[in-house]
């Protein structure tokens, strides 16, 4: 088998496997909301909302994948639908992913009696991260026309925004592992978000590591990179519907 035909192979598994995965972690989250446990049904809101925010946020990288597979044609970005489907997607996943932070509180205020300093702190780096590219945008130095420079660019944006969504969801797992002994629901919740934390820092060390030397290699090389990051995120597209399934099967019990 070629290195191309590998390559195509694990693309469109990338491609179409992460929005699956999102699709499935949302089909357990709505079964753990209707699930007989009522105690952990924001929960399982949370879950089936988490799923949403992936389509959401992912929606134009889907498409751009579309692209490259030559199932969209060019046409699409030329048109008038591009930009204002994209930016009702990012619209949509910042509301989601607001609204999923207020139900994963609910649950921690109704089992923990934690106030509401976290979940205000969370809301506002939640709403602070989408203003994080035009404020880096606007106080970079050199001219972000010029390829190398928005490479750059890109990289300085990825790290910030990463680091953000990092310190979001650690507030919650300090607040789960600090009641891991009160928990009688969900006792391995706080292991499911520390993988969730762990994924947003592989994610954006492998993408940076191997889109940086890509950039320096010839085309077999890229490739082979390329498909490097292409598996490391399919893999990880799975902590989602492990995290809902978990939640699923702890809801069939009263």
């Amino acid at each position: 088998m070629s290195s191309t035909t590998l390559y195509d192979i694990a693309f469109a598994l990338y491609a179409f496997g992460v929005p699956l995965l999102a699709v499935i972690g949302i089909v357990f989250g709505i079964l753990a909301a209707c699930g007989k446990n009522k105690r952990i049904k924001d929960l399982g809101i949370w879950g089936f909302l988490t799923g949403i925010n992936v389509l959401l946020s992912q929606a134009t990288v889907f498409i751009g994948n579309l692209h490259k597979m030559g199932l969209v044609g060019f046409e699409f970005y030329e048109s008038n639908t591009y930009t204002p489907f994209s930016a009702l997607m990012g619209f949509g996943a910042w509301i989601v992913a607001v609204l999923a932070l207020i139900f994963f509180w609910l649950y921690l205020k109704r089992t923990y009696g934690t106030d509401v300093a976290p979940l205000i702190a969370s809301i506002m780096i939640t709403l602070v991260s989408p203003f994080v590219t035009l404020v880096v945008r606007r106080f970079m130095i050199v001219d972000i026309r010029s390829g190398e420079e928005q490479i750059n660019y890109v990289f300085m944006n990825m790290i910030i925004t990463g680091a953000l969504a990092l310190i979001c969801q650690m507030i919650f797992v300090v607040i789960l592992f600090m009641n891991k002994t009160k928990e009688q629901d969900v006792p391995a919740l706080w292991i499911f978000r520390s993988l969730i934390v762990l994924s947003l820092i592989i994610s954006c060390v492998v993408t940076i590591t191997f889109t940086k030397l890509s950039l320096d290699a010839g085309y077999d090389e890229m490739t082979k990179y390329d498909l490097i990051v292409k598996f490391v995120s399919l893999a990880l597209a799975f902590i989602l519907p492990a995290t809902n399934f978990y939640l699923f099967s702890k809801s069939r019990k009263a």
